[in-house]
């Protein structure tokens, strides 16, 4: 069985760099309102998908956006650190 070993993200919403070492089977997010629990979630399922559709046809950017009722053309770009030029999400697997 494959899982998610480490998430290293950069420059993705809030989370200007941080990263998930050492995940299991099964790990659980824990945190006040606001934290970025949300945002770890979505980064990965972007990181995930890229710019491939999901099972549903969407895009994972599309996704995002809208579930975040952003509205207008500039929507994606916030997804993007206001600091940085791009995001970067690196995801490992047990069996890397």
């Amino acid at each position: 069985m494959t899982w998610i070993r480490e998430v290293e993200i950069k420059n993705f919403r809030g989370i200007r760099e941080g990263s998930l070492t050492d995940l299991k089977g099964i790990n659980i997010l824990v945190g006040r309102n606001n934290t970025g629990k949300s945002t770890i979630l979505e980064a990965i399922y972007t990181g995930l998908l890229g710019a491939d559709p999901d099972i549903l046809g969407a895009g994972a950017i599309d996704f995002v956006v809208k579930r975040r009722t952003w509205i207008g053309l500039e929507s994606g770009l916030l997804l993007i650190n206001t600091y940085a030029k791009e995001a970067v999400i690196s995801i490992k697997f047990n069996d890397d």
